[in-house]
């Protein structure tokens, strides 16, 4: 049962019409507020497949998934308390599917209330709460066609498309004089969702009355990424991104991350599009200093087990947490040999920046310097760890001149370090230095000595261990073979013809 929706209910007391009207005077701090939007529509599509005359059913376990930002601030006076957001869903003809017993529900002890709440959940409703909807919908859909001389056959050639609207409700409980229950008095529905009425398939025959055989899709492949990551709050986080691929294309999966001690998260149906591949990810809070297991499982399949294991301090909404910058130090490796000019350069140089934790702090570095710019590089940290980041930057030694007289070549290059937070604010960074990158003479090749006229081979000692001659200098053994004898006759004589 959710809380009463009144948004601004009487205070009971004089004392608390006191304290809102001085709320309300001029000059007064921030009134109460909080928002709720969907930021990402995980599912873009719910499908209803069909029997040639009717639409009849929707694939077994698909979930209505999409990601929520909850957004309150209780003011000067207040603190939240608890709040509750859920998803709720407008019809074609615009009747409201409210999703309220899959809500997500967040309730502070009294001893850890906050001044402010901004923070991203995931909510997921099962087919068992929406598929008479969209069934209906479509069996409604396919009445009009019939109305307007359409035949079955006609009807069920093809996917028919009908557009519901997404939406998502908050309801916040406030401490401070006033007791305020917030909740939104309208709800926009900014997202679209395609419910797909698909045509009749040559895939699906039928056999008998009420029954169907289904050419089934395989799983031929799949695996799991794991991004560890620790909150300016110190609470542990982890992200899972898997891929399954099948041998059929634009396949409906049904997936699930399970853990060590059996526990699975909600059902969640991919399509695997003209590619046969599709990527999924989810978000789980984990406890303190948690290390474990997980792995993709679905309905004949499931992938490697994949670790985890981090190390973070959680913090309570007003607990405060030393979140240091990290300690950041670069170096820069010469790598790999190219001749230029008789010289024997670096191809390319290794950037390598190592972060000393001194919190819990994530976000993004990137290497730079005069004409060079890295791809981001995501890091997670916490107190203590050490983190090393790696880039690569190529060398160009055209038109490059030794800087005097007989020396080697060499090439001045700056580099330097920024690293971010999950804000994208620079924490820390190596300001540019200036790094010389030498070239060498080569060195000779003990088995190639000096003669009169320039080098030639010498003779290997087979005893020798050491350098080998170069490759195009290499003698290589000859196979003895006898000679043939010498033909006792050296020249032949033929008679010419006699002249007339």
């Amino acid at each position: 049962m959710l809380p009463p929706t009144g948004r601004f209910p009487f205070p009971r007391n004089p004392l608390a019409l006191l304290a809102l009207a001085a709320a309300l005077l001029p000059g007064a701090a921030q009134a109460d507020w909080d928002h709720v939007n969907v930021t990402k529509l995980v599912t873009k599509q719910l499908v209803v497949r069909s029997n040639g005359a009717s639409y009849t059913q929707v694939p077994i376990l698909s979930n209505l998934i999409a990601d929520v930002r909850v957004q309150a601030d209780a003011g000067v006076w207040g603190e939240v308390k608890e709040w509750t957001t859920w998803l709720e869903m407008q019809r074609e003809n615009g009747a409201i599917l409210d999703f309220s017993n899959f809500a997500h529900h967040k309730t502070y002890p009294s001893s850890e209330h906050t001044k402010s709440v901004d923070r991203q959940v995931q909510l997921a409703v099962p087919q068992s709460v929406w598929q008479l909807a969209v069934i209906d919908s479509c069996n409604r859909l396919a009445d009009d066609l019939r109305a307007d001389g359409l035949t079955d056959a006609q009807i069920f050639a093809q996917d028919r498309i009908i557009t519901y609207s997404l939406g998502a409700r908050l309801h916040v409980e406030m401490s401070g004089p006033d007791n305020l229950a917030l909740e939104q008095a309208d709800v926009a529905f900014p997202h679209e969702v395609d419910v797909v009425c698909q045509k009749w398939s040559g895939a699906v025959i039928p056999q008998t009355a009420g029954s169907m055989a289904v050419q089934q899709p395989k799983v031929v492949n799949l695996g799991l990424n794991i991004l560890e990551q620790a909150t300016q709050g110190g609470s542990c986080r982890i992200r899972l991104d898997g891929w399954v691929t099948t041998d059929l294309k634009n396949a409906d999966i049904d997936v699930q991350f399970e853990n060590e001690e059996g526990k699975k998260s909600p059902i969640q149906t991919v399509n695997t599009g003209a590619s046969k591949t599709a990527t999924f990810s989810r978000w789980e809070d984990v406890p303190n200093h948690p290390q474990g297991q997980v792995r993709i499982v679905g309905d004949g399949f499931q992938s490697d087990w994949v670790d985890y294991a981090m190390d973070c301090v959680e913090g309570g909404p007003n607990t405060v947490v030393s979140n240091s910058p990290p300690l950041v130090t670069l170096s820069v490796v010469p790598h790999g040999k190219v001749m230029v000019r008789g010289y024997i350069c670096p191809e390319v140089v290794k950037l390598i920046g190592v972060l000393q934790g001194r919190g819990n702090v994530s976000g993004k570095a990137v290497f730079f310097g005069k004409g060079y710019i890295s791809p981001l590089r995501d890091y997670s940290i916490t107190h203590g760890q050490k983190v090393l980041l790696g880039a690569e930057a190529k060398l160009n030694w055209n038109g490059v001149v030794p800087p005097e007289v007989n020396t080697p070549l060499a090439q001045n290059r700056e580099f330097g370090l920024n690293v971010t937070n999950s804000d994208n604010k620079v924490i820390a960074s190596v300001p540019k230095r200036l790094q010389t990158i030498n070239c060498r003479r080569p060195k000779l090749n003990p088995a190639v000595q000096a003669r009169p006229g320039g080098l030639t081979t010498g003779n290997r000692d087979p005893q020798q261990s050491g350098a080998t001659a170069p490759r195009q200098l290499q003698v290589l053994p000859q196979v003895i073979t006898p000679e043939p004898p010498e033909p006792t006759n050296t020249l032949r004589l033929r008679r010419l013809p006699k002249r007339n």
